[in-house]
C-alpha cells in the first residue's frame, strides 16, 4: 500500500495547512521540545565551546536520548517523546550507559536514532531556525539567536532563542543543569539521575505563569516565521488558526477535534464573528480540496482493486468493463441522458453507501457522485477559491477548483462518456504522470500499475484516507501549556490565552 498521494492530489492540502499552521509539524506534538532544544544548544555554547560539528552533535544526541530515558522511566507511556522505543529497552539495563545507545559512532539495533544528528536535526532544528530560535554560525553548529550579539535580529524577533533558554533554566533549576551537564560528559546515568531529570523536564511540565510558558505563548501567537521574514512583512495564521479552533470547540463541543475545518466549511469560511478572513477561508479552501483528493482516490483503488483479478487485461476492454459495472447499478444510466441527471438520480435515491465497499463498483461510484456532488455544491465559489490559492500561494497542480471547473464543462456528457473521459484522463493518465515524475525526482517507484503496449499491469493497491492538517499537534501543543484539558475543552486560561496581542484581519 506504499506511495503516498498516488493522484498528486493532496499537494493542495498541505500547502494550505502549511500556511495555516506554520511551525508545528506533523511529527513535532510536544511545544517544550523547543525550549529544551534551546536551552542544550545554549549549554553547549556556554559550557563546552568546542567548535566542532561531530561533537556538538554527539553532545545533542545524548541530551535527548537522555531525556527520553528520564521520562520513561517517570511515565512509560507519555505520547510523543522522541526515541521512546530504545529509552523503554534502556531502563531494563541502569544505570544507563549513553554511549551504547546514542554516541555518533553506534551501529546497530542499540543505536536510538539513524540519522546522524537526532531527532533534533532531522524533526526540529528547521521549526527552530523558522522561528528564529536557532541559526548555525560558521562551524555548522547551532547556536541560539541573542538580540544583544546579533544586532540584525533586534528589530525581528518577538522570542529570541537565548531568551528561551534561560527560562529553560529557570524552570528546572541550576543544580539540575549541573547534574545533567555532568551525566552527559561521563555517559553514565542511574535511577537517581533519571528520576530527578523525568520530574523536572518532562514535557507536560511547563507551568503557566512562568517565564518559560510565558515565552512559549508569546511565539505561538506572534508572528508565524520570524526567521524567515521580516517583522514588516509578517503574518499571523497560526495564531487566528488557534483563535478559530478555541471558538470550535467552546461552540460545538460535541465534534471530534479533526471536524474542525469541516465546520468552517458549513460556515463558506466565514470568520466566527461572520466576517471574511484569509484564516476562516484557508481551513473552507482546505475542507473541500480533503474531500476532492479522497473521492478521486477512491475511484483510483476500486479500478486497482478490480485489476488484481484481471491482471494483463487489455486496457480498452477493461475500462469499458469497469465502467459498465458501475453503470449497472441503476437504470437511469441507460439512454442519452447526461451524467448531471445521473448524479440527479442517484442523489434522489439516497442509497449510495458513503463508505468504500468490497463492491470495486459501488466504491468507483461513490468516488464520482463524491465529484458530482461537489461540482455542484461549490460552482458558485471556484472563483473565490481560485483567487485565494494563487493569491497566497497555495495552488498546487491538480487543485480542486481547477479539477471542478473542468469537470462542469464535461457534465453534459452521457454518463458512459463522462466515465470514461474521467477515469482515463484524471485517474489512470495522471497516476502514471505522477508516478513517473516521483521516479524522476527522487528514485522511488511509486506506480500502482503498468500500461506496457495497452495492456494492464497491476503492481499494488492504495489506502484511502485524509491529510493530517497538525490539529493533533496543535491540541497536545494547547493541553500542554494547560490551555485545553484532558477532555479538549477550552480553559480558564484559554480565556485570556490570546487577548492581549490578538491580530486580526
Amino acid at each position: 500500500m506504499g506511495g503516498r498521494d498516488p493522484l498528486g492530489l493532496q499537494t493542495t492540502s498541505v500547502a494550505t495547512y502549511s500556511l495555516l499552521l506554520p511551525g508545528i509539524t506533523n511529527v513535532t506534538e510536544r511545544v517544550r521540545y523547543w525550549s529544551f532544544y534551546c536551552w542544550l544548544v545554549h549549554l553547549y555554547a556556554e559550557k563546552i565551546r568546542v567548535p566542532d560539528y561531530k561533537k556538538f552533535i554527539q553532545f545533542i544526541r545524548r541530551g535527548e536520548f537522555l531525556l527520553a530515558v528520564a521520562i520513561q522511566t517517570l511515565d512509560k507511556y507519555e505520547p510523543g517523546i522522541s526515541g521512546q522505543r530504545k529509552a523503554a529497552r534502556a531502563i531494563q539495563d541502569l544505570p544507563l550507559d549513553l554511549s551504547q545507545y546514542a554516541d555518533i559512532l553506534v551501529k546497530g539495533t542499540l543505536r536510538y536514532w539513524q540519522y546522524e544528528s537526532g531527532a533534533f536535526g532531522q524533526y526540529f532544528a528547521g521549526v527552530l531556525m523558522d522561528l528564529g530560535l536557532l541559526f548555525r554560525n560558521d562551524y555548522e553548529i547551532f547556536v541560539c539567536s541573542d538580540p544583544d550579539r546579533h544586532e540584525k535580529l533586534k528589530d525581528n524577533l518577538d522570542v529570541s532563542g537565548k531568551a528561551l533558554a534561560l527560562a529553560y533554566r529557570e524552570a528546572i533549576g541550576p543544580d539540575l543543569e549541573l547534574r545533567f551537564l555532568e551525566v552527559l560528559q561521563k555517559g553514565i546515568a542511574g535511577s537517581d539521575d533519571l528520576q530527578a531529570f523525568g520530574e523536572k523536564m518532562t514535557l507536560s511540565a511547563i507551568q503557566p505563569g512562568t517565564t518559560e510558558w510565558s515565552l512559549i505563548r508569546k511565539i505561538l501567537i506572534g508572528r508565524d516565521l520570524p526567521g524567515r521574514v521580516s517583522r514588516e512583512y509578517g503574518t499571523f495564521f497560526r495564531q487566528n488558526t488557534i483563535r478559530l479552533f478555541l471558538d470550535f470547540r467552546r461552540l460545538e463541543p460535541g465534534c471530534p477535534i479533526l471536524d474542525f475545518p469541516f465546520w468552517l466549511e458549513d460556515r463558506k469560511g466565514l470568520d466566527t464573528d461572520g466576517s471574511h478572513s484569509d484564516f476562516a477561508f484557508g481551513w473552507y479552501y482546505y475542507a473541500v480540496n480533503e474531500h476532492w483528493h479522497y473521492a478521486n482516490e477512491l475511484i483510483l483503488k476500486a479500478f486497482l482493486d478490480a485489476l488484481i483479478t484481471r491482471d494483463f487485461s487489455d486496457m480498452h476492454s477493461f475500462v469499458q468493463e469497469f465502467i459498465s459495472g458501475i453503470l449497472q447499478l441503476d437504470a437511469a444510466s441507460s439512454g442519452q441522458v447526461s451524467v448531471k441527471y445521473w448524479f440527479n438520480f442517484w442523489r434522489e435515491r439516497g442509497d449510495l453507501s458513503e463508505e468504500e465497499s468490497d463492491n470495486t463498483a459501488q466504491t468507483a461510484a461513490l468516488g464520482f457522485f463524491k465529484i458530482l456532488d461537489l461540482q455542484e455544491s461549490y460552482s458558485n465559489d471556484l472563483d473565490a477559491f481560485i483567487q485565494f490559492g494563487r493569491r497566497l500561494g497555495v495552488e498546487r497542480r491538480g487543485d480542486f477548483a481547477h479539477g471542478l471547473r473542468h469537470v462542469g464543462e464535461h457534465t453534459h456528457l452521457p454518463p458512459a462518456d463522462f466515465l470514461e473521459w474521467y477515469l482515463v484522463r484524471h485517474i489512470l493518465n495522471r497516476h502514471l504522470f505522477v508516478a513517473m515524475d516521483k521516479l524522476a525526482t527522487t528514485g522511488v517507484n511509486t506506480q500502482k500499475f503498468k500500461l506496457e503496449e495497452q495492456t494492464l499491469i497491476f503492481i499494488n493497491s492504495i489506502g484511502v484516507g485524509y491529510t493530517n492538517p497538525r490539529l493533533k499537534e496543535l491540541v497536545r501543543f494547547l493541553k500542554d501549556l494547560n490551555v485545553l484539558d484532558q477532555d479538549y475543552f477550552p480553559t480558564e486560561i484559554a480565556g485570556t490565552f490570546l487577548t492581549s496581542e490578538l491580530h486580526q484581519p
